[in-house]
């Protein structure tokens, strides 16, 4: 599976924006080049690459955000928020968090500055292309307290 999901990671790279995202999860995220975000999204048995434009010079100031769950759900609009995965962006003092919010768990990815803001990625408006994931488990097996055993299909990238 990790070798998949490279490779799609490496196609996705090069390939040009295509559509709307219509994102149904988000678990795991991860920069790659040319400014390219990737997003695992379980529940839709794809992994997305949207093309970010260039982010501000990196200010050099260190990281370090208290109260960081009171940014995200102001940003989100609710306190019930899960941080599914976080990664920094190269060459900016942003970091993106993948979060499920509220009761729905809805997928966001949120930028987070070293000031201490956070925004929503609004990942409908913006262009992506995505892969399948091959052979996704079956979204009726349920593990423990219900969880989708399609949770789990990936769980990392690299």
């Amino acid at each position: 599976m990790k070798c998949l999901v490279l490779a799609a990671a490496t196609l996705l790279a090069t390939a040009a924006p295509g559509r709307s995202a219509r994102i149904a999860s988000v678990s795991r995220i991860m920069f790659g080049p040319a400014d390219t975000l990737f997003v695992a999204d379980w529940a839709g048995s794809k992994v997305h690459a949207f093309k970010l434009p260039q982010p501000s010079p990196d200010a050099g100031k260190p990281f370090n955000i208290l109260d960081l769950d009171k940014a995200i759900s102001h940003a989100v609009g609710t306190s019930e928020v899960a941080i599914e995965d976080m990664a920094d962006r190269p060459g900016s003092d942003e970091v993106y968090v993948a979060v499920s919010a509220g009761p729905e768990r809805r997928p966001e990815v949120l930028v987070v500055r070293a000031d201490g803001t956070a925004r929503r990625l609004d990942l409908k408006s913006m262009k992506d292309d995505s892969v399948p994931l091959e052979s996704p488990p079956d979204p009726a097996l349920k593990f423990w307290n219900g969880l989708s055993a399609r949770s789990f299909t990936v769980t990392d990238m690299k």
